[in-house]
């Protein structure tokens, strides 16, 4: 069975003048279902596709799209081309003196590609913590500050990797499962085996805070697992970070932000300079795209900013199909039931609703395990409260 997802996307215009977007939205797909027009598009050395458009006044983009999710084999071998670009400096991900001394103190005791990338993953599941937001986006503040999200933790490995000679690359996407669940991961290149997942984010969650994801709707691995594995539950909007932007996109100078009637948000400082999403680029390139980068207009710049991440990223909404879907639906069912005659019962002290809710809880427990989430702990807690039921029954 085809382990297949639904997305939708929206973006809304609500300026009275034109908003420009670039986005690796898959528009040219011809399973895509798009209410507006691409005006250009172009493949970048990433293997993403980048496609421009302009929105008037009041419009909306809407984009439907199906993605599968089961395992792909990558391509094995990489151009002389493809590998300079996966080990590229840049503002985000700054490979310095400092990076490559530090890269080589850590991986000192290693030898292959693949025991040199998994010394890396353990510095820095072991010596960093998960913030969000960060002060400041890029590796020299990440190196700082030693904290940061998800994107702070991908842009390190792939500096420390490509340090090293390992080409590496940024995933920028999404949980494969309701709204706005953005999420940031990477991946290292083996030669004549390919591209090999890691996350070292998550990793430090499923270690250092272990109840994180206890009651979420994602499957979870023991921790040193993401390397190497990350599961089948993620959508990749696009491949590494700062994204070559065509047509050419033209900034907005510092002076004319500072001195605006109202100065715009800066959503993250990079390398502790501001940085405003929406008026400027790094030298032509967007930060990342997930899954859109935009061009406001001046008028942006006459009213007071609004603190709306949609109006930076747009709306996503990702759902999932067939046994998965099933099952996610029961579970909150099932649960919310078990809540209203948890309540009931302890309220009206009838036996009926400690069987509803029995009989309720124990049907949460069967979707999370039949979902592969914590499947030792729900089946613990599922006989428990199959137990529970069992005395419930007995008082009828």
């Amino acid at each position: 069975m085809v382990n297949k997802v639904h997305v939708t996307y929206t973006y809304q215009n609500r300026e009275s003048e034109k908003t420009k977007i670039w986005t690796t939205l898959p528009l040219n797909d011809s399973e895509t279902v798009s209410n507006y027009p691409v005006m250009d598009s172009c493949e970048d050395q990433g293997g993403n596709r980048i496609n421009y458009l302009e929105l008037n006044a009041d419009e909306k983009l809407e984009v439907m799209y199906s993605v599968s999710l089961d395992n792909k084999k990558d391509k094995i071998k990489l151009s002389v081309t493809e590998r300079e670009y996966y080990l590229r400096s840049g503002e985000l991900v700054q490979i310095s003196e400092g990076v490559k001394a530090l890269a080589n103190e850590v991986t000192k005791n290693t030898n292959t590609v693949k025991e040199k990338a998994e010394a890396i993953f353990h510095y820095i599941v072991d010596n960093f913590t998960y913030v969000y937001p960060p002060k400041s986006r890029g590796v020299e503040s990440f190196l700082e500050s030693k904290q940061g999200d998800c994107g702070e933790y991908s842009f390190l490995f792939t500096a420390l990797c490509r340090s090293l000679d390992i080409p590496s690359r940024v995933i920028v996407g999404t949980w494969s499962n309701g709204k706005m669940n953005a999420h940031v991961w990477n991946e290292f290149y083996i030669e004549d085996t390919g591209w090999i997942p890691v996350d070292c984010s998550v990793a430090y969650m499923q270690k250092k805070k272990k109840f994180h994801f206890l009651f979420s709707n994602f499957k979870t691995l023991k921790w040193d697992k993401y390397f190497g594995d990350i599961g089948n539950q993620r959508v990749i909007f696009s491949y590494d970070a700062e994204l070559e932007l065509l047509p050419i996109y033209r900034d907005e100078s510092d002076d004319k932000l500072e001195g605006a009637s109202f100065k715009p948000l800066s959503p993250f400082l990079i390398n502790k300079e501001p940085f405003y999403w929406g008026f400027q680029s790094i030298d032509n390139r967007a930060p990342y795209i997930q899954p859109i980068y935009t061009k406001f207009s001046n008028e942006m710049l006459e009213s007071p900013p609004k603190k709306d991440a949609t109006i930076y990223l747009g709306r996503w909404k990702v759902v999932e199909t067939g046994g998965q879907r099933f099952f996610y639906v029961l579970k909150h069912i099932s649960f919310l039931t078990f809540i209203i005659f948890l309540v009931l019962s302890l309220l009206l002290e009838n036996p009926i609703y400690g069987v509803i809710s029995g009989v309720s809880i124990v049907f949460t427990c069967i979707s999370f395990i039949a979902r592969g989430e914590r499947k030792i702990f729900f089946g613990i807690l599922g006989v428990y409260f199959l137990l529970f039921l069992a005395s419930n029954i007995s008082k009828l």
